[in-house]
């Protein structure tokens, strides 16, 4: 089952801020052109304990990716495991001690060769006071049972507070993944797999006097030699590479990229798409004041082509762990950044989505709501339902929760103005539209996300949601309509954008010359939209019609109790069977089949 509504939050940010609400009505001529198709269903779950960081993986051999998220404010981490279609526990399905008194960062992978994916974990320590004895900062590794259960930690210990941990291919005598890990010194520990998951500790030293943060690994030049690089921050503005030797060393630290900026982590992707491992670099300016993710597109042989994409001034805090993925499902990867803004005295997380309309032309971002008290540092992007739509997410930070935005894109989606507004696609301004009804709508609140969006036909509110997008069907009969779209942001803006339409008359079904069924919504082998409009009529022959049912893929979408039926029903793409089943009064039964798709 899915977890703890949006609806929770949704009500708390309406009550968190106060500002006034002001009503902007715009005009789709004066709007600024569409960007951007993509769509999204969220959730929110509760992670305990400052979940600051946030892993995907397959946790056994088969099924969809699971979740794992460290908790700051303890020593254990939480595991979400996924049902096979996507839904994740409202908590975790379980959660296991680490070392250290703070789980600061996770990773995951095999690291005893069994087949299944284990847990590592870096760990902050401690010095209290006497006679409280002081707790070691450390890496701790779960091995997995092969159950997506896990045994007690193994731990290695650090020398200072880590903030970073990444597995990568060492050269350690075998191919097991070893271990790297940063705490903001001139060095670094690297964890050499020495053969089924033990390990042993090695230094790599930056310059004396520097401070490197935010690792992350990969054959950044593409060499043969099988051997990752490690990626870096130094001294907080410069990112740099250790690049791998033949002879198990690394080379002193190379600049690829500098600015007058604080940097929150070097993130391996592939946002560019050429097989390549590319870079993704949150940072923040104070003067002038600026946030955004740094993109650092690998040309091959370790050199990169940067670009930067901004986020409004309002957000002062960026998290520390960007993601990316093809979320339009055109082959053209989107950005996601997790950000939170000040409403003092707390905080408001949110997530920005930058999308490409072609490859390198940037477009964004668009921004999806988080929760009041989120510091939001993490997120990542996977496929968590085997639709082949990217889907992301999250970890909340200190308000505790686990986001999962679950990826609805379909061709139907209406785009994204890119100024702050409501676009409504269908119905069009002055169409004529036969019933059923549908409906396409998308709001852009930037710089503050949109929270919810209501639809409204001659003053009735028919649909909502809890997001920056609405689709749906409806039936109405023959007459005049206006629609009125409105949408709340965060911040208690509301945005209206008004269409006037009609329904016109339209013949009903027809009913057969003969005893028996006639489908007229939809048509046989029919390629249509959800939700799915059903309409069909049916002759008794010697006794008339009383009763009808409509039945999509088994289950019941309409009835009624004459010799016509109509209904809508909302479906998943892909095919489907439409069933109608009447009844004459004599207790004959005549049925229609037909099959059909939503796209």
């Amino acid at each position: 089952m899915r977890s703890a509504s949006r609806r929770n939050v949704l009500f708390y940010s309406f009550s968190l801020f106060c500002a006034a609400l002001v009503l902007i009505a715009t005009a789709l001529a004066l709007a600024t052109p569409a960007f951007a198709q993509v769509s999204f269903q969220p959730s929110v779950h509760n992670s305990p304990n400052t979940p600051n960081d946030i892993f995907q993986v397959k946790l056994s051999q088969v099924g969809k990716p699971d979740l794992i998220t460290t908790q700051a404010a303890s020593n254990m981490v939480s595991v979400f495991l996924n049902d096979g279609n996507g839904n994740f526990p409202a908590s975790p399905s379980a959660t296991y001690l680490t070392g250290g008194n703070a789980t600061n960062a996770v990773v995951s992978a095999d690291f005893d060769g069994d087949g299944s994916p284990d847990i590592a974990t870096a760990n902050c320590g401690n010095s209290p006071n006497s006679p409280q004895p002081p707790v070691s900062s450390s890496v701790s590794i779960l091995f997995n049972n092969g159950d997506k259960t896990f045994k007690p930690h193994v731990d290695y210990p650090l020398p200072a507070c880590p903030d970073s941990i990444g597995f990568l291919r060492a050269a350690s005598g075998n191919s097991l993944p070893s271990l790297i890990v940063s705490y903001g010194q001139s060095t670094m520990t690297l964890l050499a797999n020495d053969h089924l998951g033990t390990f042993s500790e090695r230094t790599i030293s930056g310059p004396a006097g520097s401070q490197i943060t935010g690792v992350s690994t990969a054959n950044y030049r593409g060499t043969n030699s099988g051997l990752d690089d490690i990626a870096a921050i130094m001294n907080g503005n410069s990112v740099v590479i250790f690049f791998a030797q033949p002879d198990g060393t690394y080379s002193a630290p190379v600049t690829i990229f500098s600015m007058a900026a604080t940097f929150f982590g070097a993130n391996t992707v592939g946002f560019n798409a050429t097989g390549r491992p590319d870079l993704m670099v949150p940072f923040k300016t104070l003067s002038p004041a600026e946030s955004g993710v740094i993109l650092l597109a690998n040309n091959g042989g370790g050199s990169f082509t940067m670009t930067k994409l901004n986020v409004d001034p309002l957000y002062i805090g960026v998290g520390q762990k960007a993601a990316e993925g093809d979320l339009q499902g055109t082959g053209l990867h989107s950005v996601v950044l997790p950000l939170f803004y000040s409403n003092k005295p707390s905080t408001v997380s949110a997530f920005a989505v930058f999308t490409q309309q072609s490859k390198g032309a940037w477009n964004g971002p668009i921004y999806l709501a988080g929760d009041g008290d989120g510091t939001a540092p993490a997120a990542v992007v996977a496929d968590f339902n085997g639709d082949n739509k990217p889907d992301i997410a999250a970890a909340g930070g200190v308000d505790g929760n686990l986001f999962v935005f679950r990826n609805t894109t379909s061709a139907s989606d209406c785009s994204f103005f890119a100024n702050p507004s409501v676009h409504v696609c269908s119905p069009t301004p002055g169409s004529s539209v036969n019933s059923p009804v549908p409906a396409s709508i998308s709001a852009n609140g930037s710089p503050f996300p949109i929270a919810a969006i209501k639809a409204y036909f001659n003053g009735t509110q028919v649909a909502s949601s809890e997001t920056n997008t609405l689709n749906f069907t409806i039936v109405e009969p023959p007459g005049n309509y206006q629609l009125a779209a409105n949408a709340w942001d965060t911040n208690g803006t509301v945005y209206q954008t008004i269409v006037n339409f009609t329904v016109p008359a339209t013949a009903p079904c027809g009913v057969p010359t003969t005893a028996g069924v006639h489908i007229c919504q939809p048509a046989a082998g029919s390629t249509v939209s959800s939700p799915v409009a059903v309409s069909a009529a049916a002759n008794g022959g010697t006794a008339r019609i009383s009763a009808m049912k409509a039945y999509i893929d088994g289950n019941q979408v309409a009835a009624s109790t004459s010799g016509t039926i109509t209904g809508s029903a909302t479906e998943a793409v892909g095919n489907h069977t439409l069933t109608v089943n009447a009844w004459n009064t004599a207790g004959k039964l005549f049925q229609s089949v037909v099959t059909f798709t939503v796209h």
